[in-house]
């Protein structure tokens, strides 16, 4: 994917934080997704890659951003050390079950960055939910 023939510098790994295996356990990704110093750090961008395909790798999509995936993230990585980054149209479709709802779903590349920026940011905080009854 990346080496001396690339062009591409990549960072030594766990420079950006401490590991942590992939939620999904994707051995394709050796995946580092721990926290971050910077959304468009390498390693934290294929980390994002690994977590927006993980269960999708049968989409056309998918399959696109995978088949050019190093050009695909250098290219978000410029984009966004760059300020350039532009998000891209949003698709939309109705789903019947349980009732009609509109869907607007993210481009797969968006994802990516969606990805990215929650493993910055950390997990959301979870309310603890009190149950009747106890105190």
């Amino acid at each position: 994917m990346s080496g001396p023939r690339s062009g591409i510098k990549v960072p030594p790994p766990g420079k950006y934080g401490a590991s942590a295996q992939h939620p999904g356990g994707d051995s394709r990704c050796g995946a580092k997704a721990a926290s971050f110093v910077s959304v468009h750090a390498w390693e934290n961008l294929h980390a994002a890659w690994c977590q927006a395909s993980a269960g999708k790798r049968g989409a056309s999509t998918t399959a696109a951003f995978e088949y050019r995936l190093e050009s695909e993230l250098v290219r978000l990585q410029q984009e966004l050390a760059g300020g350039s980054y532009q998000p891209g149209r949003y698709s939309s479709f109705y789903i019947h079950e349980p009732k009609r709802r509109l869907i607007s779903a993210a481009p797969f590349r968006d994802r990516v960055l969606h990805h990215a920026l929650c493993n910055v940011i950390g997990p959301a905080p979870r309310s603890k939910l009190l149950v009747r009854g106890q105190t």
